[in-house]
């Protein structure tokens, strides 16, 4: 109730301030989680949309305060995202390895990923590949709880680089542990009268490679492989653009590290002379995904269609087993505007269609081919100070037809949002993957419903958000694994399971340019279920029930101005859990068959600096620093995999104008 009274008893009392960041975009107060700013397209869009790059989204984001991913020093995307209140990364804090989130409790395999609208989860598992995005592409992230078939999205979009000069961009990064990594991307915009003389040629191309020894045997990264590209043609009232996206990766995927023979389980944080299962394992992607993209004005409205395609080769080699397959996606997806000064509404149709192509995976009689279809309307309108906007759709999954609806209301200190939905299936939940899976004879109609109000207020200096939420997950399908025969197996939880949680910030100066600024960032989390299982306990506490992170630091301009520095140091703490385990075939992160080795409550704690020097940022992390000291033997977050101890990380983002 305090806390209530804090964040509702200072109400800003400018009514044409409140009007103004309801409709700019991205333009209310920073999200704990979701909806503390409209959705990442305004109530007065206009056709200048027309030269965004990407799909149109069919659903709504909220943009997050990183700016652009490649100019921060975390080591991939799910790092950056833990920093999110609410958000549990489950980190192996290896190059290349399969490290997810969990938002609010929900499970790390069933977040949407998607990059321009285009959905990059994994085709067999669903899994968000984090892996594969064009990090140095990225201009802005943005996060929604009110997915249609997720139970949570993550929405990437790359920037328009329209500029008229041609630029390059470039990030490298290395690390003591042997990391090496390059991402360069070049664009250029020009002018080319083939119709009109304002009409534009924007080309970007772009090459991203790594390879990393990891600290343990077998857990390197051979291969990391990604080319990419984008041609748009721009003209006053329509656009066209094709987009490549090609990723090659190889990963080592041993089993886990073995304690040393008649030493304690804490002997694997010890590195020298250290053993793993299946050392020899290797995990391999090669994906591909090509989309085209037309858009034009239909009585001064956007319209969108869009056709893609996505092919996926997954393979898990080892000694004694080897399983791949190969999925093919073809779709299309059309989105109509409609844009108004108080009110939009936005339609939208997306239809794919998945092919087996070849492999060992499926057991013999399964289906070659599955598809999706679904028709969303969407639309929202300002009513004085308040934005109202929901969702209504019809989702047809390899013929099991569910819907779902959405509504929130929003203003400058507070949104409520409520949503139901069902969860999309995959190939693995239909036909598992290799031998020893047990799948499910009958499909559980999964559904997800979501209350969450955000409330939030600045006091000066001070910043305090919460956002408390409530979800309930009917009939949800989960995977255990057997840490003995690695046999998956997959189950239905009866009755509900339910999160009831509050995700909170509390900052000091959190944007200040200069001086010192701290944000904490606690989670309190309650998994209750209906059903009364040894399954449904194991769900129950794969995430902890408390987990905080937070950031001190002291912003300074150094060197008569050269130097803008960024100096903080991080620490993330988490109590203990019997959390999820790896699935080294898939890279899925599942149950346990049993509650066998838990993880204990511990933390991490880095140092970074963030310094910016002209144009270019160069970062230095030292991640860490008390693991492998008498403070802190060392620390996990998937058992049998120990995080990264005393590592230093150095980058450099450069762009370069020619």
């Amino acid at each position: 109730m305090i806390v209530l009274a804090l964040l509702l008893g200072f109400v800003p009392p400018s009514h044409s301030q409140v009007v103004d960041s309801l409709v700019v975009a991205g333009g209310l107060k920073r999200s704990v989680i979701d909806s503390l700013s409209v959705s990442n397209r305004s109530v007065n869009e206009t056709a200048d949309s027309l030269i965004t790059p990407g799909f149109f989204q069919d659903e709504s984001g909220v943009d997050t305060d990183f700016g652009r991913p490649a100019r921060r020093a975390e080591l991939d995307l799910s790092s950056l995202l833990n920093a999110l209140p609410g958000m549990m990364a489950y980190s192996f804090g290896t190059p290349g390895w399969p490290s997810s989130i969990s938002p609010m409790g929900f499970d790390p395999n069933q977040v949407d990923l998607r990059l321009d609208g285009l959905r990059l989860n994994d085709l067999i598992t669903g899994r968000p590949r984090f892996d594969l995005l064009p990090y140095v592409l990225i201009e802005n992230v943005s996060t929604g709880s009110n997915s249609s078939t997720r139970p949570f999205s993550v929405h990437t979009q790359t920037g328009a680089f329209s500029l008229s000069t041609p630029t390059t961009d470039l990030r490298y990064g290395s690390s003591n542990s042997g990391l090496q990594s390059i991402g360069v991307v070049h664009a250029q915009s020009r002018r080319i009268s083939l119709l009109r003389p304002e009409d534009r040629l924007n080309i970007v191309f772009g090459f991203a490679g790594a390879g990393s020894d990891g600290e343990y045997p077998g857990s390197r990264l051979e291969r990391a492989r990604q080319l990419m590209s984008r041609i748009r043609f721009e003209s006053e009232s329509w656009s066209i653009e094709i987009f490549e996206l090609y990723n090659r990766r190889k990963v080592g995927a041993h089993g886990g590290v073995i304690p040393i023979s008649g030493q304690p389980y804490s002997s694997i944080y010890q590195r020298l002379g250290a053993n793993v299962t299946n050392e020899e394992a290797t995990r391999t992607t090669i994906r591909n995904d090509l989309s085209i993209r037309a858009r034009t004005l239909v009585r001064k409205s956007p319209l969108s269609v869009s056709g893609f395609w996505s092919a996926q080769t997954l393979t898990y080699q080892a000694e004694s087993d080897s399983v791949s397959a190969r999925i093919d996606r073809l779709g299309v997806s059309a989105v109509h505007e409609i844009t108004g000064a108080q009110n939009s509404l936005r339609l939208s149709a997306t239809v794919w269609q998945d092919l087996f192509r070849s492999g060992n995976a499926f057991t013999d009689g399964f289906d070659k081919n599955r598809s999706f279809a679904q028709l969303i309307a969407s639309g929202s309108s300002l009513f004085g100070t308040i934005l109202a906007d929901g969702s209504v759709g019809l989702h047809a999954d390899d013929g099991y037809t569910f819907a779902s609806a959405s509504i929130r209301f929003s203003r400058d200190i507070f949104s409520l949002s409520v949503s139901t939905s069902g969860i999309r299936s995959t190939w693995m939940d239909a036909w598992g993957f290799g031998q020893n899976t047990t799948v499910l004879e009958n499909r559980p109609e999964s559904r997800v419903d979501r209350l969450i109000l955000d409330l939030r207020n600045q006091f000066g200096p001070f910043g305090l958000s919460a956002s408390l939420f409530y979800t309930s997950t009917t009939q949800k399908r989960t995977w255990t694994i057997d840490g003995l025969s690695n046999e998956l197996e997959a189950h239905r939880i009866g009755g509900t399971l339910n999160n009831t949680g509050a995700a909170i910030e509390v900052s000091f100066r959190k944007e200040a340019e200069r001086g010192i600024y701290t944000v904490v960032r606690p989670t309190i989390l309650r998994v209750s279920h209906s059903e009364d299982s040894s399954v449904a306990d194991l769900e129950s506490s794969a995430i902890p029930e408390f987990w905080i992170n937070g950031r001190l630091g002291i912003r300074a301009l150094l060197f008569k101005g050269d130097l803008d520095l960024d100096l903080s140091v991080r620490a993330f703490y988490w109590d203990s859990m019997v959390g999820r385990r790896l699935d080294t075939r898939t890279g899925s992160l599942v149950l346990p068959s049993d509650d066998g080795q838990s993880v204990p409550s511990t933390l991490t704690v880095n140092v970074v600096a963030e310094a910016g020097i002209r144009t270019a940022t160069i970062f230095l992390s030292y991640e860490n620093i008390f693991s492998g000291t008498n403070a802190l033997v060392g620390n996990l977050l998937i058992p049998d995999y120990p995080l990264p101890a005393k590592r230093f990380r150095f980058g450099v983002f450069w762009p370069i104008s020619d």
